[in-house]
Formats: structure tokens, C-alpha cells, sequence
């Protein structure tokens, strides 16, 4: 990196760091995904295995083991609880991403828009609201990291660390693909640089395919599965995606429409891909990632939207740097001012995806009142599992591989049904009706066998609702 870059690359990573690092409360660690994950790092370090309920099969039902292992290695060298390791280690992945966007706007030659798309980063309140506990800021780490050594010539180090990122989430593939062809198509790849990326995805594949029957998670079979009803479907003209490559449009919807119409062409990407090569290699990897995601009919999850939106939003300051009309200044003060109105922006417009305090009352209500027996149905999973260790039984199958082929026929209410839990963990009924929760209070089996026994508010017009089986006559 340029010696005058280290000055904004090192003040953007810590105000990256000092925005999204520090933890707060436990409930506020991350949305419940990202408690699955922290369960099965507590399963492994407790010795019970890489399950999510102890005693059961094995089961990959988190879409990041390498992030797991690294959470049940870092709570037992530390001693830290894992959501508040979870944190920092995303804080301090943040500050990285925002070090490695400077660096990489100089590997492009666009050094304005290199720092422009790290400010963006850094300021936004969508970075945290997505991203916060989950595994999302170490895989952008990962991608960015992979691509600058790659324009560098590193071999081993750019395929090694997009092998790495596989291991934190199988779509990584996309970079390692994108990583090899760059240096198979410019006829410089030494076999040897392939070594190390080999022995990590082997070994992992192998013991996935031995442990788990398939290196490909059972979350992501289960969320293939669902309809679009129930999460969204991927898609680049969705909210998430807008808000993370420009968040001042979330205070319009027009502005967000305007946005829309503005960016999702991706003529940026088309045009940089056919002016430079570096530009090229991110081009085709945004084209393959979002061809995979709704390819294989992937759900709107926000977490999902940040890779594509972080480096879309390099590029796209990349085609206005490279504009005539817009030299390096004029796109540092266009970031800048959209960065200072990021920092202002209302906490009712970042849309926060951290796991509502009900859901952590939920789990304290049932750690004090129900038997270590017990079981609970649920499709909002992680949370509750983390905080009672009672057998959750997850009514979508991200963590029940059984619930898959119910999830085929629209049959949420399957569990209730075929195994009688203790509880049902559930929002109130929704108006228009939701299919999962019109499954499960249309059933007659929860219509007959279950009874309201505690309500935890979750906005002033929509409750959590825990429901128990009813005593044996």
C-alpha cells in the first residue's frame, strides 16, 4: 500500500472497529442465526461434538465451520462467552475489511474510491444491523484478502485464503474459482502454490462427507427448500442490498427506487471488467456470486447481501473515479458526505437484525421453568438452544435434516404433529397469515394439546408466544 494510505486505511479501520467491536448486551450479539453457530461452538467445546442437540446425530446445521471452530478455539484459549467473542473478532474483521477496500482501490488504481468504499463501509448502521456476531465480516475479510493477493501474484497466499474462505462459507468456491482461473488463464500458475488450499479442502470435504454424509450444510438444503414466502428470495433489488451499497436511501423510498434504477444494471461492473483486467477478476466473481444465490434459490437474508454489496461498491466508485467528470476529490467528498449522513441516520432506519430481547427472556423463562427433558419447537432456533440447552426441534430444518422433506410440501406444523414437543416457540398469529405460523395454530394437534403459558413482547403490535403440551390426563 502507498505510504499516503496508511494514514485514512489505519483511521477508517479503527472507527470500524470502535463502531461495530464492542459488545453489548448478550441479546445483542447477533441475530439468531448467529446463536446456532455459537451453539455448536459451545456443543464442541463441551465435548458433546459438532452437533446442535447434544445426544443427537451429527449435523452441520451452521453454514460456517471453520467460524465455529474458530469461536469453540477462541472461548476455550480465552475464556471469553462466545457471543462477546463473536464480536470482537467481527469488529476487528470489520477494521480489516476496511484497511484491505484502501489497498485494493490502489491495486485498481483508483485510490479515491478505494478509500470512499471503506468509509461507506465503516459508517454504515447496515454493517452492524446485518453483519454483528455473525460470520459475515471475516468472509468479506477473506474474499478482499484473496483478491489482493491475487492481483499481486501471490499463488499460494491468494489460493490459500480463498480456500479459507470456503471453509467459513461453501459459496467462497466462487472466489477460489475466480483466484485459480485468473492465474491458469494468464499461464502463471505453478501447481505447487495449489498445495496448501488442496490439504485444507480436502481434508475438510472428506471429514464433512465421513461426519456429516455431504460437505454441503444442512442449513443451506433446508433454506434451498423453503418457499419464497417464507424468507424472500435473493434478489439485488431488495432493501438490504440498496441499504448496504448506499445507506443514506433509507431515509426515502424514493431515493432507495432511485438507487435501484441507478445501480443494479451493474453497467460499473461491465464497464470497469472491459478497461482493466484487476477491475475484471471482482466483476466476474460478483457475476458468479449473484448467479449462485439465485441460481440455487437462496432466501433475501441481509447477511447475505454484504460480499456483493461491499465489493459492487468499490467497483461502482472505481466507473466514477474513472469518469472525467468525477477526478479524485469529487468522489472523496461524495463519500464523505454520504458517510457523515451514515452516522446520523436514525437507529428506526438501520433495521437491526440482532436477536430481540424476548427471545432471550424466552430462553431464560424456560431455563427456570422447564424439565431438562423438555423439548421445544421453534423456528426461530438459535437462541433458545443457546441459552437453555434443551433439545430444540428447528420447524424449518436449518438444524433437523428430518424437517426437509416436510418443508418440500409446506408442512411446518410437521414436528407438532409427529413428536408431541414440551413447548412451541412462536410469534402471535400474523394478519395477512404467515404459512408458519398458520401451520402451527391451525393444527389440530396444537389446537387440542397446548395451551398459552408466557408472552414476551417484541414491538407494541407483535408478541413472541411460548406454548406448552398439556398435562397428561
Amino acid at each position: 500500500m502507498p505510504r499516503q494510505l496508511w494514514i485514512p486505511a489505519t483511521a477508517i479501520a479503527a472507527l470500524a472497529f470502535i463502531r461495530w467491536g464492542l459488545p453489548g448486551a448478550t441479546y445483542e450479539a447477533g441475530p439468531d442465526d448467529a446463536f446456532i453457530t455459537y451453539r455448536y461452538a459451545w456443543n464442541i467445546a463441551h465435548d458433546h461434538g459438532f452437533v446442535f442437540n447434544p445426544g443427537d446425530p451429527p449435523v452441520q446445521g451452521t453454514s460456517t465451520p471453520a467460524y465455529t471452530l474458530l469461536l469453540t478455539v477462541g472461548t476455550f484459549i480465552t475464556g471469553a462467552d462466545i457471543p462477546s467473542l463473536s464480536v470482537l473478532i467481527g469488529g476487528l474483521a470489520s477494521a480489516g475489511c476496511a484497511a484491505l477496500l484502501v489497498l485494493l482501490g490502489s491495486q485498481l488504481g483508483y485510490k479515491s474510491a478505494g478509500i470512499a468504499a471503506a468509509l461507506i463501509f465503516a459508517t454504515s448502521p447496515f454493517t452492524s444491523a446485518y453483519l454483528r456476531g455473525m460470520e459475515t465480516p471475516l468472509y468479506i475479510l477473506l474474499i478482499l484478502g484473496a483478491f489482493s493477493a491475487t492481483l499481486r501474484g501471490h499463488q499460494t497466499l491468494a489460493l490459500t485464503v480463498a480456500a479459507l474462505a470456503v471453509l467459513v462459507r461453501l459459496d467462497g468456491l466462487a472466489v477460489f474459482a475466480v483466484a485459480l482461473g485468473y492465474f491458469a488463464l494468464s499461464r502463471r500458475l505453478a501447481w505447487a502454490a495449489l498445495v496448501p488450499a488442496a490439504g485444507l479442502l480436502g481434508a475438510w470435504f472428506t471429514f464433512a462427507t465421513l461426519e456429516f454424509g455431504s460437505p454441503v450444510p444442512a442449513s443451506g438444503l433446508a433454506k434451498m427448500a423453503q418457499e419464497a414466502t417464507i424468507s424472500g428470495s435473493f434478489s439485488l433489488i431488495s432493501r438490504p442490498f440498496i441499504y448496504l451499497l448506499m445507506p443514506p436511501v433509507a431515509v426515502s423510498v424514493y431515493m432507495a427506487l432511485v438507487a435501484v434504477l441507478a445501480v443494479l444494471a451493474l453497467s460499473p461492473v461491465v464497464l470497469i471488467a472491459s478497461r482493466k483486467s484487476s477491475g475484471a477478476l471482482l466483476a466476474i466473481w460478483c457475476v458468479l456470486y449473484v448467479a449462485g444465490f439465485v441460481g440455487l434459490g437462496l432466501p433475501s437474508f441481509s447477511w447475505y447481501y454484504a460480499p456483493i454489496a461491499v465489493v459492487f461498491n468499490l467497483l461502482l466508485w472505481g466507473f466514477l473515479e474513472g469518469l472525467r467528470k468525477f477526478p479524485g476529490h469529487v468522489v472523496l467528498g461524495a463519500a464523505s458526505g454520504m458517510a457523515l449522513l451514515s452516522l446520523f441516520l436514525p437507529l428506526s432506519t438501520s433495521e437491526s437484525l440482532v436477536s430481540p430481547p424476548a427471545y432471550w427472556a424466552a430462553g431464560q423463562w424456560l431455563k427456570e421453568h422447564a424439565e431438562p427433558e423438555a423439548t421445544v419447537a421453534a423456528y426461530e432456533v438459535g437462541m433458545i438452544g443457546y441459552v437453555t440447552n434443551l433439545k430444540v426441534i428447528d420447524l424449518l430444518g436449518l438444524t433437523e435434516p428430518a424437517a426437509r422433506a416436510h418443508v418440500r410440501k409446506g408442512d411446518y406444523a410437521w414436528a407438532i404433529r409427529d413428536l408431541n414437543p414440551t413447548y412451541i416457540f412462536a410469534h402471535a398469529r400474523r394478519v395477512p397469515g404467515w404459512p408458519v405460523t398458520e401451520a402451527i395454530y391451525t393444527s389440530p394437534e396444537f389446537v387440542s394439546n397446548y395451551h398459552l403459558v408466557a408472552r414476551f413482547p417484541i414491538t407494541e403490535s407483535s408478541d413472541y408466544l411460548l406454548y406448552e403440551r398439556n398435562a397428561e390426563p
